[in-house]
């Protein structure tokens, strides 16, 4: 049995770490942030960890496309230390922004070969930011095991529209490693994705929140009943259930 020591990306326009470091906290993992420059002179301190977080928010300030830049860095200095850190199976969490960077990494769909997938912008334009009930898909995800058949988890993004380069990628191969759906069309994304996972169902890439949907009142169609509810411990949400998969994995 072991503690999972979590790390996570912080600095350069991420802007959602202090949420995700307090839910894994809450969950009893060992959590460290670390600045992107950091991390970027010395990509081999993730041979201390078991869990890779990319938290949300605009990674320099969405130049160039969202997660590009970042996604650009780490290619560049940081990918073989993932790579290697993946191969003796870690875990790694990309949410909204950071599933941004892992996409056009490439690290969901084919880690040394052309990239397949890719996020563009919302279909209609226009940044989201509401609640949405998602569906979990049947895959091999370690983080979305034994959930609930629906979800809900907020989205905020420009950038969350999957698309598919299906010369390089099956339509059968991508809905195998499709792990959320919306359950309505929200930003044009191919087949309602929300959420990917790897070959290997070690990587978790989402767009939704699931550190913003640790409490239960924390959604504003739950949270009147949790105020009028009796019990005196605030309850958990669908985002507690997700981070908690990949805290028991090492549990």
């Amino acid at each position: 049995m072991v503690t999972p020591n979590v790390f996570v990306l912080s600095g350069e326009g991420i802007n959602c770490e202090p949420e995700t470091i307090y839910a894994f906290t809450q969950l009893g993992a060992k959590v460290t942030h670390v600045h992107v420059s950091q991390f970027l002179s010395n990509p081999s301190q993730l041979e201390n960890y078991q869990i890779l977080v990319f938290p949300g928010g605009f990674s320099y300030g969405d130049e160039l496309g969202s997660g590009q830049v970042l996604a650009l860095k780490l290619n560049t200095k940081g990918k073989q230390a993932i790579l290697k850190f993946y191969d003796r199976g870690g875990l790694i969490l990309g949410i909204c922004n950071g599933f941004q960077v892992l996409v056009k990494m490439g690290l969901l769909t084919s880690p040394t070969g052309p990239k397949t997938v890719t996020l563009a912008p919302n279909h209609p334009e226009g940044f989201i930011d509401k609640w949405v009930d998602l569906k979990v898909g049947q895959s091999h995800c370690i983080w979305t095991q034994e959930l609930p058949s629906q979800i809900r988890l907020p989205i905020r993004h420009g950038e969350g529209r999957l698309v598919l380069d299906d010369k390089l990628i099956t339509h059968e191969q991508f809905l195998k490693q499709g792990a959320l759906f919306y359950t309505q069309d929200i930003n044009g994304s191919l087949f309602q994705t929300a959420g990917l996972t790897d070959a290997k169902g070690q990587i978790l890439g989402l767009m939704p929140h699931p550190e913003a949907a640790f409490f239960k009142d924390l959604d504003p169609m739950q949270r009147a009943s949790c105020l009028n509810s009796q019990n005196l411990k605030r309850e958990y949400g669908d985002g507690y259930l997700i981070l908690k998969n990949g805290v028991n994995a090492f549990l």
